[in-house]
């Protein structure tokens, strides 16, 4: 019986080899989606796709130096939001398009405040609003 390892790694080599343009395979370790390998492709984005970002250096401080991220810094989220959605925070609710999408915490698992803002934002063609629909 072949082991379900060798069987995945055969998978994505057939994969690699008939694709006109090599995947990019991520390697997810964080709790913000599940833990495992992704493949992300360059297509466009919509809501709902998973995309792999680089923090903003002041917040990869932070989420490094908390350990919430590996030294890499990589952070693999869904898009909730694209250019010309309007993204708000209201005390602890997070809307997209005038609709209640999460609820923000506080504190992380540590008791450590987390960083908030307040306000809303219309999102520009270069931007993206990603939220985890899983704690971590």
């Amino acid at each position: 019986m072949i082991s379900p390892l060798v069987a995945s790694t055969a998978l994505l080599l057939v994969l690699v080899s008939v694709s006109e343009r090599p995947p990019h395979f991520v390697w997810n370790v964080s709790p913000s989606v599940p833990v495992g390998l992704y493949v992300l492709d360059s297509e466009t984005l919509r809501v709902g796709d998973t995309v792999v970002l680089h923090l903003p250096p002041l917040a990869e401080r932070l989420a490094v130096g908390r350990r919430y991220l590996p030294a890499s810094g990589l952070l693999l989220k869904p898009i909730a939001a694209i250019a010309a959605d309007r993204v708000c925070r209201w005390q602890a609710h997070v809307l997209i398009n005038g609709r209640v999408q999460a609820k923000a915490v506080l504190r992380d698992a540590a008791g450590r405040l987390l960083p908030t803002w307040q306000g809303c934002r219309l999102l520009r063609p270069d931007e993206l609003f990603v939220l985890s629909p899983l704690s971590g």
